[in-house]
């Protein structure tokens, strides 16, 4: 190892390097307003992409603590959500729910017989996909913008580098000598 003088190590330290803040502070208008927006674009992807990870977390728990209730019943039509018997209200809740309601509308008396049983399971099967349906659209909520922002970010990433490149090459020729020290700053910018 290089033993070098502390009075290096003063002079390295007092020498500004350049850092992001200094990108932006010396680009442009334009520069500028892309870097705002891809920040705000990836603040508000990070945001839904962490709720949506929260709320599957709430929604798997919810769906574990009903299939425990589930488990403990005698049967599915005897557990009823609205009655306090079931406590979770997730997903599997809301299924059962909607399967239970439509085999009691097909039969008043709770019973079905052999016969009505193939009608009643097409009752109860037409119930549950109106549910699933439903339901799916609730939770893909705010993912047609998170699927806007991923697909359009690096076309406006791809658009602040070509723009600080123009930036730079503009600088250049207005000068009246040109140099690599003289381009490089424009160049390192916009990339």
């Amino acid at each position: 190892m290089v033993n070098l003088p502390l009075p290096f190590f003063i002079a390295q330290a007092a020498v500004q390097q350049p850092s992001i803040f200094t990108y932006f502070s010396d680009s442009n208008a334009a520069g500028k307003v892309i870097v705002i927006a891809l920040a705000v674009f990836s603040l508000g992807a990070w945001t839904i992409m962490i709720g949506k990870y929260w709320e599957l977390m709430r929604l798997r728990r919810l769906n574990r603590i009903f299939e425990r209730q589930l488990n403990q019943a005698k049967s599915v039509v005897e557990v009823d959500p609205r009655r306090g018997l079931v406590r979770a209200k997730g997903p599997y809740t809301y299924l059962t729910l909607k399967a239970v309601d439509a085999c009691r509308r097909y039969s008043a008396t709770g019973k079905v017989s052999a016969s009505q049983l193939p009608t009643c399971i097409g009752h109860v099967e037409n119930a549950l996909q109106r549910a699933v349906a439903a339901r799916t659209i609730d939770y893909e909520s705010r993912m047609v913008l998170l699927g806007s922002i991923v697909t359009g970010a690096p076309f406006m990433g791809l658009l602040g580098t070509v723009w600080g490149v123009m930036d730079a090459f503009g600088a250049v020729a207005l000068q009246s000598s040109t140099s690599l020290q003289n381009l490089a700053p424009g160049v390192s910018g916009a990339l």
